[in-house]
């Protein structure tokens, strides 16, 4: 009896043994079978279409059924040869053509039987890490009418995807215009990205943006930039938080090619931070309009050199409303701020500096800016307010007003000068009127200068004293004709007051005139148009060669009556 059931006993533990086989072999087989369906269809998400633009390949790729987990080990995609031969010529209505590869592509926890069973993909979490990234762009076509990329890559298979978190770890990027071996505008490293909640479907894809996403963030390095014409753009780091919704950039510099330095007027910048605050995705993405609630800029250098003028091309320049309106993309800034900068004015003549002065301690407030005036609040003008410091000792305010829709351009321009001393002013004056201040103080001025495309006109106040010119002998380089240089000076000492008539005034009226020069930089004119108004005011009889006998009638008039107006208004 006990041997019989001691036998039953083996029996059935042979039977649970063998079921327990069975059962393993047909969930091994099973999990075989959902494996190769699971990278079969996997597979399937992307065009296997001989004709395609891309080839796309990849080592090895890991299924665990248990966890969800998939790994792609060494995935590329490179576009065909001949696609390239095509780009290069125009012929192919695509915007972007990409080449990448990557050390691991993973997929964590993904949902594999819903996956299966629906075509949708829900996981935790995609990373990408290692990629070595080019992009190839044709700038001929219009991004609206052009194929996308996820149109190139993915099949019709493509249902929806939702994925709670998406990184890429340690990506190097490069950009290559349509003939591209050759013309590389763009390059950055180190690049970091992280993306919570993404979600595309067949649908979205479609659309401009494609995705939609609830909070991204990305840092990279040695960002530099060649796409601008004569300069280059590069920055040591950039990072961007849609939490924070700011883009930083640190140490951002803006250098220009040595043809232009040879050449041309130039312009080199040099910043320590700048920050972006406020930008609104949806009018970027849907509407191709860049708006921005602050744009702050900090410890900035700018350093403005003009060449001799025989090396100068024939360029004509814009005024900055005009600048404003060639701006390819519409743009609104709601503040623009700019502090502790540093500005480098340097002229040259042949061999050695004509003007050199520096601006320190810049603070600048910008406001209501855009290219079109449709996205400005009324009025419909950007107003620039600020205060810097002439040569690091002379304080100096000035507002600048630009009505975006006026035709002819115009600004104004409002200003103080604190103390000056009149030698300051000689690299300035002596080459534009001829003539140096050999003592003297500038203890105030005022100014308004009113310009557009035809001219600059304004009033110009100065409170100063212990004046004393020197002429200089003209078109001459040496100025060693002492006879008729000291003639020069004797007139221009006879004619020039001293200082302010203390009877009448505290200040000295002088009349700011000067035809346009579209030749010259706004800079460089307004410079002129203001040395005009201090030189008609320490100097009367000048009026009557810088100004135009109709004007000067006019200008008083409206002096006359503008006095008249304030008098009221103080009664």
């Amino acid at each position: 009896m006990a041997s019989r059931k001691k036998r039953y006993i083996i029996v059935l533990l042979s039977l649970l043994g063998i079921i327990l086989i069975l059962v393993t072999v047909f969930f091994t087989k099973i999990n075989t079978l959902i494996e190769m369906y699971t990278r079969t269809k996997l597979s399937s998400l992307i065009k296997q279409d001989p004709n395609s633009i891309y080839h796309i390949k990849y080592d090895s790729l890991i299924v665990d059924i248990y966890s969800g987990d998939i790994e792609v080990i060494n995935f590329s995609v490179s576009p065909r040869k001949k696609i390239i031969d095509s780009m290069r010529i125009h012929n192919i209505p695509r915007k972007f053509v990409i080449d990448f590869k990557m050390g691991d592509f993973i997929l964590d926890n993904l949902e594999i039987i819903d996956f299966l069973m629906t075509g949708d993909i829900e996981l935790d979490e995609l990373l990408f890490d290692n990629i070595d990234g080019t992009i190839y762009v044709n700038d001929t076509l219009d991004v609206n009418n052009s194929t996308t990329v996820s149109d190139d890559i993915l099949s019709n298979s493509f249902i929806s995807a939702l994925m709670h978190d998406v990184q890429i770890k340690n990506g190097s990027f490069q950009w290559f215009e349509t003939d591209f071996d050759t013309v590389k505008v763009l390059s950055l490293d180190n690049f970091n990205l992280n993306i919570e909640e993404l979600y595309s479907d067949s649908t979205i894809m479609k659309k401009a943006r494609g995705v939609q996403l609830s909070e991204i963030k990305f840092a990279f390095e040695n960002f530099e930039n060649r796409h601008l014409k004569n300069y280059t753009l590069t920055s040591e780091r950039v990072s961007f938080d849609s939490e924070e919704n700011i883009y930083s950039i640190s140490y951002p510099k803006m250098i220009p090619s040595e043809e232009k330095v040879a050449t041309q007027n130039y312009l080199s910048l040099h910043v320590k931070q700048v920050d972006i605050a406020g930008i609104n995705y949806d009018s970027l993405i849907y509407k191709n309009i860049l708006i921005l609630n602050k744009v702050y800029i900090s410890s900035p250098k700018f350093t403005y050199i003009r060449p001799p003028q025989k090396l100068q091309k024939d360029t004509l320049r814009e005024l900055p409303a005009t600048t404003f309106k060639n701006i390819p993309i519409p743009l609104h800034i709601d503040t623009l701020m700019i502090e502790h900068g540093v500005f480098d004015y340097l002229k040259h003549g042949y061999g050695e500096p004509l003007v050199k002065f520096d601006i320190h301690q810049i603070h600048i407030e910008g406001y209501n800016f855009a290219t079109d005036p449709d996205l400005m609040d009324e009025p419909k003008t950007f107003t620039v307010g600020g205060n810097v410091m002439f040569f690091n000792e002379t304080p100096v305010n000035m507002d600048f007003t630009f009505p975006i829709t006026d035709p002819l351009n115009s600004y104004t321009i409002k200003g103080t000068i604190d103390k000056l001393e009149a030698i300051s002013l000689n690299p300035i004056i002596k080459n534009s009127f001829k003539i140096r201040a050999e003592s003297g103080t500038f203890n105030k001025m005022t100014f308004t200068i009113n310009g557009n495309d035809t001219l600059a006109h304004g009033d110009f106040e100065v409170d100063y004293s212990d004046l004393k010119l020197e002429a200089l002998k003209i078109n001459e380089k040496d100025f060693t004709d002492t006879k008729r240089k000291g003639f020069n000076t004797f007139l221009v000492n006879t004619l020039a007051k001293k200082k302010n008539d203390p009877e009448k005034s505290s200040f000295t009226e002088g009349i700011i005139y000067l035809d346009r020069d579209d030749h010259l930089t706004f800079l460089d004119f307004n410079l002129n148009a203001l040395l005009s108004g201090l030189v008609t005011s320490v100097i009367p009889e000048a009026k009557g060669f810088i100004v135009p006998k109709e004007e000067r009638k006019a200008i008083r008039q409206d002096q006359r009556e503008q006095k008249k107006e304030h008098q009221e208004e103080l009664r």
